[in-house]
């Protein structure tokens, strides 16, 4: 950005401190937005597997910018196709579930 060419820019600890102290907000945030998702049921759409698990995304989730769920399923299901999840943990940025009936 153009404030890196401004003079009196703190030293590279203190700015590594203030990106440390970011993330640490960010994850507490992140705690609490996907908290609310826990223990419900959601439309995901299927984009393929990984992992041994299928993998997709629902409503509240942005290609590139969040988080995946990935999910079991006694089916074969279908890249490009809805499937009910179940969401029952979650890492910092992913879901895991299983497709309800």
């Amino acid at each position: 950005t153009p404030a890196a060419g401004y003079c009196g820019q703190i030293d590279k600890r203190m700015s590594e401190k203030r990106a440390e102290t970011l993330m640490e907000i960010q994850y507490g945030l992140l705690d609490k937005i996907n908290k609310k998702y826990l223990g419900k049921v959601f439309p995901v759409l299927c984009e393929g597997i990984e992992n041994d698990h299928f993998v997709g995304r629902a409503y509240f989730q942005a290609p590139e910018v969040d988080g995946k769920i990935f999910f079991k399923s006694k089916n074969d299901c279908q890249e490009g196709q809805f499937y009910n999840v179940f969401l029952e943990k979650y890492d910092t940025y992913d879901f895991y579930g299983y497709e309800t009936v």
